[in-house]
């Protein structure tokens, strides 16, 4: 590799931090402090980091966190129409509730771009910290999908079981944190 800047073979991993609050109150999250003051955010801005960051690592992986990245669709849309389609795109979120989406729109919007995304990176654990969709938005996703649950408390086999089971039923992995 002679590119000073690549961490692996293909680039990078960029994350990008959209600063929409997702009104989570995760005892793990890190992000709040950054993502809840959105003075000097714009989309455009964080287009021109994602097109710097396409000239130093035109192969590099650009995850999407937050905050909550799908509390603002349209600023979403514009940001993924700024990654070439030789990166790898990966969203993290919690799938939550909107008041300003439906259900039906989440996931024509992501079905929109699954030539573009590589995963949907959903949190669900053992005690929620959001209004959760239906599981059964996972069999309408035409996205890869699948759970990243963080481990913490009471995380006993008893625990565990129903919560293996609860995504066994709509087909989607986990990954497990501790």
């Amino acid at each position: 590799m002679s590119n000073p800047y690549k961490t692996r073979e293909g680039g990078a991993t960029v994350t990008v931090f959209v600063p929409y609050d997702c009104n989570n109150n995760c005892p793990f999250c890190i992000n709040k402090p950054e993502y809840a003051d959105c003075t000097g955010f714009s989309a455009e801005r964080i287009c021109e980091s994602i097109r710097a960051m396409d000239a130093l690592t035109p192969r590099c992986d650009f995850v999407f966190t937050g905050g909550e990245p799908l509390a603002d669709l349209d600023a979403l849309d514009k940001m993924l129409a700024c990654v070439p389609g030789t990166h790898r795109v990966f969203i993290n979120t919690t799938l939550p509730v909107s008041r300003r989406y439906s259900e039906d729109e989440l996931a024509a919007f992501l079905n929109s771009h699954k030539d573009k995304l590589t995963c949907i990176n959903v949190s669900r654990h053992l005690y929620p910290f959001v209004e959760e969709r239906n599981d059964s938005i996972f069999t309408r996703l035409e996205v890869p999908a699948r759970v990243n649950c963080v481990l913490f408390g009471d995380h006993s086999p008893a625990r565990l079981r129903p919560f293996l089971d609860r995504f066994a039923a709509v087909n989607v992995p986990i990954q497990f944190r501790s």
